[in-house]
């Protein structure tokens, strides 16, 4: 988005990358019954060692696929024992089912055209590939998916799969529907909408310095504050306290950080700062008893992390 705030732009180079991740983790994590994920990509001299690194020797209780083996670096995600269950030959392209020896995997990855991304889960909840599970397959998990009005948002849920289930009771539920949110939708910049921030100090300093005196108060001219952010939130955070299903709600860094803040009980005085990082899936888990468990998933790229000016708004 090349650091401008707001506006109907389109996904950035990492975006584009992004969204393919985010979808095979909805079907692993979210809508599958894995409790690791781990995405890794290789380029070059990575590739032509992949051999040493995968093996069809499964873990203690396991029987068949391709294992993951040693120490895999720089992605400490990825554990020894856990499962390769789906790989990307190059940027851009599809993600496919892994092959069952590690000889076809090397001939596919060698083929490729850029770097190989493989998608690693816990193999003692994975049995099986995702597009193995029908409609009836009792470990799908029932779950919803909602976006903000934005382009961006809803090109990020592009790749998402919505197969439906039959449940016990006779009904069909769509797997991750899509439900779409004006009130989900990133401040507004009103005057500045569009700009950068750089572009914001030039032309309107006195308002640069209204902002960093006050960051959650600060409202752009015929714009937003993270008041009017507050406000907003209400209603679907209401019907998100009804639901049951695990949802993910792709949005944006102002609303995220205010949705944060109240799932997790921070003041919304340190709302504008919390640390929304890029391209990650943060899990915040509630037993029902009021404790909150956090995990977060960097899915990258890496090769393409850049500051897309969102960390300012």
């Amino acid at each position: 988005r090349r650091k401008k705030i707001g506006g109907g732009s389109s996904l950035s180079p990492l975006g584009r990358e992004y969204a393919p991740r985010l979808a095979e983790f909805a079907d692993w994590m979210i809508c599958g019954r894995a409790e690791k994920f781990a995405v890794v990509t290789l380029a070059g001299k990575e590739i032509r060692g992949l051999r040493e690194r995968i093996s069809r020797v499964p873990p203690s209780g396991q029987t068949g696929g391709l294992f993951a083996k040693g120490t895999w670096e720089p992605s400490s995600s990825v554990q020894p024992g856990m499962r390769l269950v789906r790989m990307q030959r190059g940027y851009g392209t599809p993600f496919e089912d892994v092959p069952y020896s590690v000889d076809e995997v090397c001939e596919l990855a060698n083929k490729g055209n850029g770097p190989l991304t493989l998608i690693f889960v816990d193999a003692d909840t994975v049995q099986r590939s995702f597009g193995s599970c029908g409609s009836d397959d009792p470990d799908r998990v029932c779950a919803r998916l909602w976006t903000s009005s934005l382009r961006r948002t809803k090109e990020t849920a592009s790749y998402i799969r919505h197969p439906t289930i039959r449940l016990p009771d006779g009904r069909v539920w769509e797997q991750m529907a899509h439900r779409i949110y004006r009130n989900l939708d990133e401040v507004y910049a009103g005057d500045f909408e569009g700009f950068t921030y750089e572009e914001i100090k030039k032309a309107s300093p006195e308002e640069a310095s209204l902002r960093k005196l006050d960051k959650l108060g600060y409202r752009y001219p015929r714009g937003e504050s993270y008041y009017d952010i507050i406000a907003r939130l209400d209603l679907p955070v209401q019907q998100l306290e009804t639901f049951h299903e695990p949802i993910l709600i792709i949005g944006h860094q102002a609303v995220h950080r205010v949705l944060y803040a109240f799932l997790t009980g921070v003041e919304r005085e340190m709302a504008p700062e919390l640390n929304i990082p890029l391209h990650t899936v943060i899990k915040l888990e509630s037993d029902g008893t009021g404790t909150l468990t956090e995990t977060r998933f960097f899915l990258g790229p890496t090769r393409l992390e850049e500051d897309d000016g969102q960390r300012f708004l």
